[in-house]
């Protein structure tokens, strides 16, 4: 079976915001958030086809790690599923909702936040709290349609100095913590959604 993602209607986010496109901060975000994601309008869709149709839009928890003045980022590889990323660098971490995360009832949306942070930088049993800092859609973004069938719901975890880590995932490499200031400078090497979260949230 083809994999299963979790989707809301892009008329559902047109109800919602209207035309707007771009990263909304603040606490409006969650806000918004918690509208986007009414359970009368998700719904699981197989991967291969919402990839390509803009009438869907997946939802991406998209989480950024932080440790002090410090932000975690790594490089997507040509191992990635989603060629139109391969090789940009990246502070997002997360990835789809899948139905094995449980009905879009209850904590679901937890559940897919924590598998996807353990399955790419093995972050273990310590579910502190990481609030919703924005969302970010950029259906105009360089990747292709990458940018026209995803939202990101955008997430920062505040971690400790001596939090231990590694990269699971062979799809990303390269992952170490760099000054904000270094992601400031370098930002054009970034993937889209990571560009926009260094220029509104760091």
């Amino acid at each position: 079976m083809n994999e299963q993602v979790l989707c809301f209607p892009a008329q559902h986010l047109h109800n919602i915001l209207g035309h707007w496109s771009g990263i909304l901060v603040g606490p409006e975000a969650e806000e918004y958030a918690k509208l986007l994601l009414d359970p009368s309008q998700l719904v699981y869709v197989d991967r291969t086809a919402a990839e390509l149709d803009p009438l869907f839009k997946q939802v991406i928890p998209y989480t950024f790690i932080r440790k002090g003045n410090l932000v975690f980022r790594y490089q997507r590889t040509k191992k990635g599923g989603e060629s139109r990323l391969h090789d940009k660098w990246s502070i997002g971490v997360g990835g789809h909702i899948n139905p094995c995360d449980g009905r879009v009832t209850g904590d679901y949306y937890a559940k897919a936040f924590w598998r996807e942070l353990n399955e790419e930088v093995a972050f273990g049993d310590q579910e502190v709290f990481a609030p919703i800092r924005g969302l970010v859609y950029n259906p105009t973004a360089e990747e292709g349609c990458v940018g026209q069938v995803h939202f990101g719901i955008v997430h920062e975890l505040k971690v400790g100095f001596d939090w231990k880590w590694e990269l699971r995932d062979e799809a990303l490499a390269n992952g170490e913590f760099q000054p904000i200031y270094e992601l400031k400078r370098t930002k054009d090497n970034f993937e889209a959604w990571s560009r926009m979260v260094i220029d509104a949230i760091l």
